[in-house]
């Protein structure tokens, strides 16, 4: 029998595969084929691995699903919670649940920040628009209320001189404004695009700031709410500089484009601190531990924001054995959090 308290997720191995899911499936929310054409094809030579769980977790199947049915499900973060929430959704299909609508959220209106942006930043107004949900059923269920609804929601995108809504606010505003209700989940994260762009790497203390940020959100208005914060972990960066973060400066004092590579110890000084959300009452999903070994399986090749060979040690390719464990964190935490 397995014990679900003594699971963690940390323990588990990677193992090389041939496809990242079952033989023959495909999964038609996976952005490789649309996206890895307009990059420089690194990833068609990347390799394929999967993550095996410790036998201390729990079988993942349908049950943890079920917990989400007639409930909506909020990713909140930057492009990395999209890739997050993209796996989420091919998981769904993997379980036999239909796409039934999708589109943008109505209530994006109500999340509206006022605010302005310099011109590298995205509007807070394009941020607001880029909310959308997509809804699935369970195939051949007859009830509304087996629906599960994912709604992915930008957030927390840009630093100190950027003034992106964060997800402390994205919080407030959907239970403050009736849209979260009980049982929903929040899936959230920031801070891997907190850059301070005077110095030009990624700000660890903008991304703790924004942490205590939102556990003293919580603690004001997500406890009692009946909604659940699950935090998950940032995913490392592999750039080829002393600890791993993007850094620019460094790439201008070396001369030469980033490369993606293994760092050790020093990996360490990317991460925040997250206690202060567990003592709020946030679960944290663990994933930094198990990601951090995969450093060449991130995106490569040409940058479609800025039309330059910029190598990407941030995001991964798709689909990907890393994100596809980072969902199996997910419910596993989901599945700890139910008992």
């Amino acid at each position: 029998m397995r014990v679900r308290g003594l699971c963690s997720v940390d323990a588990g191995a990677w193992r090389d595969v041939d496809s990242i899911y079952p033989a023959g499936w495909t999964c038609p929310f996976a952005e490789a084929e649309a996206k890895q054409k307009r990059r420089s094809g690194g990833c068609n030579q990347v390799q394929k691995r999967r993550y095996a769980l410790p036998e201390s977790c729990p079988v993942l199947s349908r049950r943890q699903l079920r917990l989400l049915e007639g409930r909506t499900v909020f990713f909140l973060g930057d492009s990395i919670a999209g890739q997050h929430s993209q796996a989420f959704f091919c998981r769904l299909l993997l379980h036999k649940y239909s796409l039934i609508g999708q589109g943008p959220a109505p209530w994006a209106h109500k999340l509206h920040a006022p605010m302005k942006a310099p011109k590298h930043c995205t509007p807070a107004s394009q941020m607001t628009a880029m909310s959308e949900c997509k809804s699935f059923l369970f195939e051949g269920s007859q009830h509304a209320r087996g629906n599960i609804t994912v709604c992915n929601i930008m957030a927390g995108l840009l630093g100190s001189r950027c003034t992106s809504i964060s997800t402390a606010a994205r919080v407030k505003a959907l239970l403050s404004g009736g849209i979260a209700a009980r049982g929903d989940l929040f899936i959230a994260n920031e801070g891997v695009w907190l850059t301070d762009r005077g110095k030009g790497f990624t700000d660890v203390r903008a991304a703790e700031t924004r942490v205590e940020q939102l556990a003293s959100v919580w603690r004001e208005h997500g406890r009692g709410s009946g909604v659940r914060l699950f935090w998950r972990e940032t995913g490392p960066q592999h750039f080829e500089t002393p600890d791993g973060r993007f850094n620019r400066s460094h790439q201008v004092l070396m001369g030469t484009a980033f490369r993606c590579m293994p760092h050790g110890r020093t990996a360490w000084q990317q991460r925040a601190r997250l206690e202060p959300l567990e003592e709020a009452g946030a679960t944290v999903v663990r994933v930094w531990n198990l990601s951090a070994s995969q450093w060449d399986v991130h995106t490569a090749g040409l940058n479609e924001s800025t039309d330059s060979r910029d190598t990407d040690c941030t995001h991964y390719c798709e689909p990907s054995g890393v994100l596809e464990a980072w969902v199996d964190a997910t419910l596993v935490a989901l599945d700890r959090n139910a008992s």
